[in-house]
């Protein structure tokens, strides 16, 4: 006598382990997905999507870094190579199109404000200059201290950790879900 299709257990089991897999990726990785894009927007958008966030932040350093550079361009006793360097490093920020990008940015506009800012303390700027040079430092340190408070990377990293975690992190990579970039250095 021989079995019918829906006798043979074997292959009830693979149907079975097959429609489960499935279910499993397009549900689990959905939800992966969704919680993905919940964190990141935290980057983008901010804790309430009110536009208090990482990326408004940067935005605001690149461009006090350009008016500041701007103000020094204007005296020939500042160092112009500085002066280039920041209003490239401010483009480069503007530009970045990735977290790990506008890190980078970040950090390299940073170092080359501070360096622009010393050769403009030294230099014979007009009090007008000076006042307004001395807001735009300000302002890109006080974004700094903003950024270093974000919650953005505590959202990554618990994501990340959710991810991690057996059956997410085998629904992620069947789904393509990946790890979040924090926004710090590798």
């Amino acid at each position: 006598m021989k079995k019918t299709f829906w006798e043979k257990r074997t292959i009830a089991w693979i149907i079975l382990a097959a429609c489960a897999l499935f279910s499993l990726t397009f549900s689990g990785g959905g939800a992966l997905s969704n919680l993905r894009a919940e964190a990141e927007k935290v980057f983008y958008q901010g804790v309430n999507a009110d536009g208090l966030c990482i990326n408004e932040d940067l935005s605001a350093r690149a461009d006090s870094a350009y008016k500041l550079a701007s103000v020094a361009a204007g005296y020939p006793d500042v160092d112009q190579a500085l002066v280039e360097k920041v209003r490239e490093a401010s483009g480069s920020l503007s530009s970045a199109v990735d977290i790990p990008g506008k890190f980078q940015a970040n950090l390299t506009l940073g170092q080359w404000v501070e360096d622009l800012y010393s050769a403009m303390e030294k230099a014979e700027l007009s009090g007008e200059d000076k006042a307004f040079a001395f807001k735009q430092y300000k302002e890109i340190q006080s974004r700094a201290d903003t950024i270093s408070r974000d919650f953005y990377n505590e959202k990554a990293a618990e994501f990340n950790k959710t991810l991690s975690a057996f059956p997410a992190g085998l629904v992620g990579a069947l789904s393509g879900v990946k790890k979040l970039d924090l926004f710090e250095a590798n």
